[in-house]
């Protein structure tokens, strides 16, 4: 995915549980609205964009689920940072605070690679186990470095 462009549209931001906007009746308000709206989703995007591009996650083919989530990033982020005129009335300083710690710390996952949003990677943060043989006698030694012999096909 090239990082550039917008990671939502203005109809899915209005259809967001974040957002309380209504098209205005008048044409010319609809149209400066909906060219505000664009202007914050572009200026969300950007700033994902460039988190994703210091982990080096721009040219690659994004998870089956990463479409959706960096949607959902731009948009809470375009309306909570105030690129975007209106948030749910019942949302209060405190849980607008949460949500931007939390846009912060998903930024800075996604920056640091713990986050990973291509297809087939696991991130940084990924559990992972691994074991080796080990011995404490000669002839166990040698049985080890047989098997390793075997397994490399040397």
């Amino acid at each position: 995915m090239p990082c550039s462009g917008r990671l939502a549209t203005v109809d899915e931001l209005r259809s967001s549980p974040f957002a309380c906007l209504d098209v205005p009746t008048d044409p010319a308000q609809a149209v400066a609205q909906t060219a505000q709206l664009e202007e914050g989703l572009n200026m969300a995007s950007a700033v994902i964009f460039a988190a994703m591009h210091a982990s080096g996650q721009c040219d690659c083919t994004l998870a089956s689920w990463a479409t959706e989530y960096l949607k959902d990033l731009a948009i809470k982020m375009a309306v909570l940072q105030g690129y975007c005129p209106c948030v749910r009335a019942n949302l209060t300083d405190a849980a607008k605070q949460l949500w931007l710690e939390w846009l912060s710390n998903e930024l800075a996952n996604i920056r640091m690679g713990k986050l990973e949003l291509c297809q087939g990677e696991t991130g940084s943060e990924f559990p992972a186990l691994g074991w080796a043989e080990q011995t404490v006698t000669i002839a166990n030694t040698v049985r080890i470095i047989q098997n390793r012999i075997n397994r490399l096909g040397s």
